[in-house]
């Protein structure tokens, strides 16, 4: 794919100028109740200047990212994609035809063959079903002979008792047919018939794939579509199992010329036809196990076509699901035609309806050309689907599964969910049970996260179009176990990240769905991480990425710190969890994106979001501090989290992302957090307390402010009464636990991004 897409931004609340520094809050999408809260507010108790609000990001739909689709890829890329998928479909039926022509040449060969073999033992056989002609000498022998033998003699007379004419109806007596000729016959004369069928069956299928690929020459998008026409013709009507029956009557007509031999020998002499039994019986033998073999062990390399058409058929399960389904079927039709009876008068009615013919009958008829093309009209989309499947479909590759990934971005959301349907029944047929597992071939590693991002895409806008349990399942194993594609460029990620952050705020907004059989929040989170993890990691950076995954976190945040005054005192440490845990995020995404090369626009965006995080993150703490409620509402892992990202921020980022009005009341809250007095005693007070001072310690220096505790010369002390050494403190941190297995990321909330010390 090109490096550079010609599409706009897609992504959520992209700004293409900095936020303005003194606009008031303004968006088409506002937060709910509590406008209070996002109004300019003191910073400090000093009365100092009033701090302006970034501009509420406005939220992407689902809907906003289905239709924005299209400008991911660019028709260039879009129609390679298509000639790619449609050279695998092309590639896959020249060979087919290819390999039938030959099967069928080798089959008219050695019937041609054969058939001239026995027709010369038929004009030998088929004599013996005439009488033979009589000899007139022997007749006459034969008459003197019955004469004679009737002679009585008595003195003085010689009488003869036979009567006349008796001798000669005698003589003119056919004698009858030997059976073994009758069943001699039989046999030869058949097999010659089936050798002469198997014949003139392979010349007219040879006929039919000289016009199925006549003007199919080609990789375009209209040419593909003929091809997947023809080559859905070329199932339906069976043309493969025609072209197997070819050599099983071959072989059906040698057994039967080898059993006529047999019976022909065995009248004449028991020892030759002893030795040509053991023979045919060998070769009798050696067929049969040759060919039922594979249905034993399956890595038996005796495959044929008719064991291939064997092993279909031969699914006993399958036979007896099916005959009971049938028969079921049948009682229950029974049972409704019983119900129901019809007059005379309505039979006499549709009869004469049954057999009137519409007017359309007296028109002329389309061409063979027209009446093809009107087809491939008709069923334009479905043939594009069926294209993309043949090509997964006849070799399994996942270059197949990339294409379509591009082609599928034009298809309408239910096209796309049927196409994963049979995806999965495909993927079955060839696997079995692997098809869905997580070692499977869709399984682990596999590169099309995007493919089935987009699929979740489509089943949560078509609701009513719900996977099965199974096809659920698949699909969770497929996204949850996949990677991004290495080649994916700006648009693509982009389009990426910002579906993952809109199906999260769908998630935030309907509670439930029925995409959670596939994908839950936090699998989301650790997916579009590993997006932008993998797009930070190219030999070309995508920073694109980076302000559309601030710009989500930032809204995040002013969306729970909306529900903070709005929760009763039930929930409130379950709205500040989610505060805090969406305001640590904010923060790593912040860092992330400023030690990045974004550009000056884009940075001053991220800046202005960090500090604004940062100032209602230092009040909300402070104010709970001032109402003595830290122990019952905040978690103390909570607070450790956002601490630890706050010290392994760099001296560079300190500078830019706190401003030196709000340096005071970040310093308070620093060191109320270094006593321990305020929290639940448990594993996380001394950690919150070593990242406090290592905070305090880095901000004193960067600021070169005063601490009302601490000399800024003087490091704090770590948990074990050591100073903590700045220079430790990585510049740019990384994760470095809870690695997720494919991409090397972390869960923001169990391993937080920047702490390296855990």
């Amino acid at each position: 794919m090109s490096e550079h897409h010609g599409s706009e931004p897609l992504s959520v609340g992209e700004l293409s100028q900095p936020p303005t520094a003194y606009d008031p809050v303004s968006s088409e999408r506002e937060l709910p109740a509590g406008a209070g809260l996002y109004e300019t507010k003191e910073v400090s108790e000093e009365g100092k200047a009033k701090r302006p609000r970034p501009e509420i990001p406005n939220a992407v739909s689902l809907e906003d990212m289905y239709f924005k689709r299209d400008k991911v890829y660019t028709q260039t890329e879009k129609t390679e994609a298509w000639s790619s998928a449609a050279k695998m479909v092309e590639t896959y039926s020249d060979e087919m035809i290819k390999r039938w022509k030959e099967e069928i040449d080798t089959y008219l060969v050695f019937a041609g063959l054969f058939s001239a073999v026995l027709t010369t033992f038929n004009v030998q056989s088929y004599l013996l079903l005439q009488p033979a002609a009589p000899d007139p000498t022997i007749a006459v022998l034969q008459q003197i002979f019955t004469q004679l033998a009737s002679f009585s003699i008595h003195p003085p007379f010689v009488n003869s008792t036979q009567p006349p004419g008796a001798t000669s109806a005698n003589t003119n007596t056919p004698p009858p047919v030997p059976r073994w000729a009758v069943w001699l016959n039989a046999l030869w004369f058949s097999g010659l018939i089936l050798s002469l069928s198997s014949a003139s069956v392979g010349i007219m299928v040879k006929q039919w794939l000289n016009e199925y690929s006549s003007g199919v020459s080609g990789t375009s998008r209209p040419i593909a579509r003929v091809r997947q026409y023809r080559l859905q013709n070329l199932r339906t009507w069976r043309v493969e199992d025609i072209i197997g029956t070819i050599p099983i009557l071959l072989q059906l007509a040698l057994a039967l010329f080898l059993a006529g031999i047999l019976i022909l020998l065995w009248t004449l002499h028991d020892t030759v036809a002893a030795i040509a039994s053991t023979l045919v019986g060998l070769l009798a033998v050696f067929t049969a196990v040759t060919t039922l073999l594979p249905l034993i062990n399956h890595e038996c390399s005796y495959l044929t076509p008719q064991i291939r058409a064997v092993n279909a058929v031969w699914q006993p399960k399958r036979f007896v699901y099916r005959v009971c389904s049938s028969v079921s079927a049948w009682c229950h039709t029974a049972s409704e035609c019983l119900g129901s009876i019809h007059s005379a008068a309505s039979m006499i009615r549709s009869l004469g309806s049954a057999i009137k013919r519409p007017e359309a009958w007296n028109e002329h008829k389309q061409t063979w050309q027209g009446r093809e093309r009107a087809a491939i009209d008709d069923r334009t989309h479905e043939l594009d689907k069926q294209t993309l499947l043949e090509a997964y479909r006849t070799t399994l590759s996942q270059d197949a599964l990339s294409a379509a990934s591009v082609c599928l971005m034009d298809f309408s959301s239910s096209d796309v969910v049927d196409y994963f349907q049979q995806l999965y029944k495909s993927a079955r047929e060839h696997f079995g049970a692997a098809a869905d597992s997580e070692d499977g071939p869709l399984g682990y590693g596999n590169p099309q996260q995007l493919l089935w991002l987009h699929m979740i895409l489509c089943i949560l806008l078509d609701g009513e179009l719900a996977l099965s349990d199974g096809e659920a399942d698949a699909l969770r194993v497929y996204f949850q176990h996949g990677s991004w594609s290495s080649g994916m460029q700006a648009a693509d990620a982009e389009w990426a990240l910002s579906t993952c952050n809109a199906i999260s705020d769908h998630f935030e907004t309907t509670g439930t769905s029925s995409a959670v059989r596939i994908i839950d929040r936090d699998q989301l989170l650790l997916r579009k991480t590993s997006l932008i993890y993998h797009a930070m990691h190219r030999e070309k950076a995508l920073t694109n990425v980076l302000l559309r995954d601030v710009t989500w976190a930032y809204r995040q945040v002013r969306l729970k710190q909306s529900r903070l005054t709005e929760a009763d005192s039930d929930d409130a440490k379950a709205a500040h969890t989610t505060y805090l845990q969406s305001a640590n995020y904010s923060l790593w995404c912040a860092h992330r994106a400023l030690t990045s090369s974004l550009p000056a626009n884009d940075r001053e965006t991220v800046r202005a979001y960090t500090q604004d995080v940062l100032a209602e993150l230092t009040s909300t703490l402070l104010g709970l501090f001032a109402e003595d409620n830290v122990r019952k509402t905040i978690d103390s892992l909570d607070i450790y989290l956002v601490m630890s990202t706050l010290s392994h921020l760099d001296d560079a980022r300190v500078e830019e992302c706190v401003p030196d009005d709000l340096v005071p009341d970040i310093l308070n809250l620093v060191e109320k957090l270094e006593t321990a007095s305020d929290y639940v005693d448990n594993y996380w007070v001394p950690r919150i307390e070593e990242h406090a001072r290592t905070f305090k310690a880095k901000l004193v220096r960067v600021k070169n402010t005063q601490s009302t505790t601490t000399s800024p010369e003087t490091p704090p002390a770590g948990p074990s009464g050591t100073r903590a050494v700045e220079e430790e403190i990585p510049a740019s941190p990384q994760p470095t636990s809870a690695v997720d297995p494919q991409d090397g990321l972390q869960d923001a909330r169990t391993a937080n991004p920047g702490d390296a010390s855990s």
